[in-house]
């Protein structure tokens, strides 16, 4: 564990496993938790690069205004501090969407990009839903109750009826007491105005796009004003979908064997589903 000054902000990062450099995009207020599940399955295969972005975990939390276009160039300025150039890309929802943003304006510095759970351009009810959490961080302040809220969300109804859920909802708690309430709403304010349809078109790194079939946050198909994940691969230039079936938004943490095993085998030997859709040197 280290840290690194990147704009005048300290990011709390790690560096660990063999391989290839992966770089890790965690999703809306749970840092580099979000990838716990998944992380040591991926290190025997891939060099992990875990962070947490300005404003979240044990990095610098400064006032708003933050950007999307921000945190991107923040990754890039982290692997420029690491000394890397290109590098392979997995980022996971408001990850996902730091994650294109960064292939589309850096496309040298991406070699293939994993995309999970994500839209470029929410919907009504997504903007609906983020108000809702706007609210509870308000009367509630981050901690059991906002991550209570998302968790019924974020994982499906079978998963909640398992041994392992409570544990990674106290574990969601946790994660989301580190979050500042008013930058909170800050991001979320940021997702619902955000519309990156303009960078699909852009990124010449191969894409892999993954999801929950029963995933109610971010869905595949989203309202008519949104772009879901369906829509997402239609418009990006080089992409592939699989869906996780019974899986709610967090597959990651539903299922991180299998999760795992389809950025590894996207990334190392370009397949999906057991199927080869890239040659040795796409995107490499």
């Amino acid at each position: 564990m280290a840290y690194a000054t990147i704009n005048n902000t300290s990011l709390w990062y790690e560096v660990a496993g063999q391989g290839p450099h992966l770089l890790q995009l965690h999703g809306l207020g749970l840092g580099h938790a979000n990838f716990a599940p998944v992380t040591p399955l991926l290190r025997p295969d891939f060099t992990v690069i875990d962070y947490d972005m300005r404003g979240f975990g044990d990095s610098d939390k400064p006032p708003a205004p933050y950007s999307i276009e921000g945190w991107a160039d923040e990754a890039i300025g982290l692997l420029d501090h690491l000394g890397l150039d290109a590098v392979d890309v997995h980022g996971t929802s408001f990850g996902g969407m730091v994650g294109i943003v960064m292939a589309a304006k850096y496309p040298d510095r991406v070699k293939r990009l994993v995309i999970g759970c994500c839209m470029a351009r929410y919907d009504s009810l997504a903007i609906l839903n983020k108000k809702v959490w706007k609210a509870m961080a308000t009367a509630t302040g981050m901690g059991e109750e906002v991550a209570n809220l998302i968790a019924s969300q974020a994982f499906s109804r079978a998963f909640h009826d398992t041994d392992r859920a409570p544990a990674q909802v106290a574990a969601m708690g946790a994660a989301f007491k580190k979050n500042d309430p008013e930058l909170w709403k800050h991001f979320c304010d940021l997702l619902c105005e955000a519309d990156l349809t303009g960078y699909l078109p852009q990124i010449t790194a191969p894409v892999l796009v993954t999801s929950g079939d029963q995933d109610i946050m971010t869905p595949v198909d989203s309202g008519p004003a949104g772009v879901g994940t369906r829509e997402m691969v239609r418009l990006l230039p080089n992409a592939w979908l699989t869906l996780l079936e019974g899986c709610g938004h967090l597959h990651l943490v539903e299922r991180p064997e299998e999760s795992a095993k389809l950025v590894r085998d996207f990334i190392l030997d370009g397949t999906v589903n057991g199927e080869t859709v890239l040659g040795e040197t796409d995107g490499r």
